[in-house]
């Protein structure tokens, strides 16, 4: 049964991380209920099984809830991984979204001048950017994820879908 859930799911071209977060863990915390499955499942569309049948299968320790690794090890390894990450390499939300989203050029005297979505330098009283000191609004997109979360050093490949 749970080789079929990953069918259905390969046929919708969706992997399972993708899946889990964007479509069937609504609330966040990483589990799935017996009813989210059943939302999940009417938001993707096009499921013609059995969703009680399948949710306990995938559910073998009959808990109420599935986690990403009983429907794809593999996926729950990389989140995992990719949650240790940030949590060793952020000190918050803000300072990663500041530091995955930071694209700056320097102009001719010197200032930061913010570059791509979101990002402005900070200004003076007489509205001059001030030499280093940038504000950064919320947000990054993804090439910007993609190149600045190697460079803040995520080694565990997978970027793309990741951001996704």
């Amino acid at each position: 049964m749970v080789d079929v859930f990953r069918e259905f799911l390969e046929k919708k071209r969706l992997h399972p991380l993708i899946a889990f977060a964007r479509y069937f863990d609504q609330d966040g915390d990483c589990k799935i209920t017996f009813d989210e499955f059943v939302a999940g499942l009417a938001k993707i569309g096009g499921w013609e099984g059995d969703a009680r049948s399948v949710f306990n299968a995938i559910d073998g320790k009959s808990s109420g809830w599935i986690i990403l690794h009983d429907i794809d090890h593999v996926s729950a390894d990389i989140w995992a991984s990719f949650k240790g990450w940030c949590g060793q390499t952020f000190s918050s939300a803000v300072d990663m979204e500041a530091r995955l989203g930071c694209a700056f050029k320097q102009d001719g005297d010197g200032a930061l001048e913010g570059v791509g979505k979101g990002k402005k330098a900070l200004r003076g009283l007489d509205d001059r950017p001030h030499r280093g000191a940038i504000v950064i609004e919320k947000g990054f997109n993804k090439s910007q994820f993609l190149e600045h979360s190697v460079r803040n050093g995520w080694y565990g490949g997978n970027e793309g879908l990741l951001f996704a």
